[in-house]
């Protein structure tokens, strides 16, 4: 039997949203939350449509509609633990993460919290510290 190369069918950042998706379930059952799913592979129609009806590309994975401090929600770009986000003079590694930082900067800039974060443990740290603060 030939082996299939599920790399090719599954981002593997998915594997950390599944994760961070079933925390937010049990840890915060009533906080609201969406995955963007236009990061996760798509047939060709679907990914045109998609593109489609989207402001641009480099969205956040992660939205959590939920007021904290002087905060609309919180937005989070998720990437595996050995992620390169940032060069070593601080620059963007490439241009989809500059298209990234700038989709962060924006919401930062329109009242949200927004951050990358590497791996589930570093996601729950940045989802406590925002959902523990006062509303």
């Amino acid at each position: 039997m030939a082996r299939v190369n599920f790399k090719m069918y599954v981002n593997p950042e998915y594997a950390i949203y599944k994760m961070i998706a079933y925390y937010l379930r049990a840890q915060y059952p009533d906080v609201l939350f969406h995955f963007d799913s236009s990061g996760l592979h798509h047939t060709k129609t679907q990914a045109g449509m998609l593109k489609a009806i989207q402001k641009g590309k480099g969205f956040p994975d992660l939205m959590i509609l939920a007021p904290r401090g002087r905060y609309h929600g919180l937005f989070l770009e998720i990437k595996t633990e050995n992620a390169r986000v940032y060069k070593k003079d601080l620059l963007p590694a490439d241009d989809h993460i500059a298209e990234q930082e700038e989709w962060l900067a924006s919401l930062r800039y329109e009242g949200y919290d927004s951050y990358f974060v590497k791996g589930f443990d570093e996601a729950k740290e940045k989802i406590d510290n925002y959902l523990n603060q006062s509303k």
